[in-house]
């Protein structure tokens, strides 16, 4: 019985543009980065870099009250803000000792590396599958390379994010002071679905549990694959 493979097609065309595109968007960010920070001043301008400076803000003793206009006025208390850095527009070394650009190009190269990776294994997975290999010991591998990638950037993206947050949180605790509120600068609040966290009074480290969860599933997918090409070796020897 001949399979239907429209499917398994245009999956793998459609990976295959999603590797050439991040590749170009790529090196055109790393480029925009690069060159287009005039000297002296450093504009970051891609949303997914900035919220690697994401700082903390608490209330130098105490609690922060916040009295409401309510017709029962009531205080809210709060214990920590947080928000993101921008540097867009700083002058002097003030920018280049917050974001350093050669730290930039190289995380944004970084996620560009993994996209391109990840998109270049599920093709390769799809065209196998176009071929009718789906149970072969070449897609188990591409499995097994798919999950151990996706585990292996989930644990550096959250040691680089733990160093860019405590780097950008030290300088500003160094130089730079709040006007009009009693607040210092902390490191940002950890997220409620890490699956391992640790916290001191100016370095915060998380793992968040949806990459290592999705790398998980992939290596036991490829076990799924692995029993099954088993089995169709034994039926294939038996016929």
């Amino acid at each position: 019985m001949k399979s239907n493979t429209r499917l398994p097609r245009f999956l793998c065309r459609l990976f295959l543009l999603l590797e050439v595109s991040t590749l170009i968007g790529g090196i055109w960010g790393c480029a925009s980065l690069f060159y287009e920070s005039k000297p002296g001043t450093m504009s970051i301008t891609i949303s997914s870099i900035r919220e690697m400076n994401r700082v903390g803000l608490v209330p130098d003793s105490g609690l922060l009250l916040v009295q409401t206009d309510d017709p029962q006025p009531k205080s809210i208390k709060l214990t920590r803000l947080q928000g993101i850095v921008d540097g867009s527009g700083v002058t002097g070394g003030a920018a280049v000792a917050v974001w350093n650009k050669w730290f930039m190009v190289a995380l944004v190269a970084a996620n560009v590396l993994f996209a391109v990776v990840l998109f270049d294994l599920l093709r390769r997975l799809f065209r196998n599958v176009t071929r009718s290999e789906s149970f072969t010991l070449r897609n188990i591998r591409l499995l097994h390379w798919m999950g151990t990638a996706i585990i292996v950037f989930t644990l550096v993206s959250s040691v680089t994010e733990a160093w860019s947050n405590h780097r950008v949180t030290s300088y500003l605790q160094q130089h730079a002071k709040i006007q009009g509120a009693k607040l210092t600068f902390a490191p940002p609040p950890l997220v409620s679905d890490a699956i391992f966290s640790y916290e001191s009074s100016n370095y915060r480290f998380q793992i968040g549990w949806t990459g290592i969860l999705s790398g998980l599933l992939i290596l036991a997918l490829g076990e799924v694959f692995r029993q099954a090409a088993v089995i169709k070796e034994e039926n294939a020897l038996t016929i």
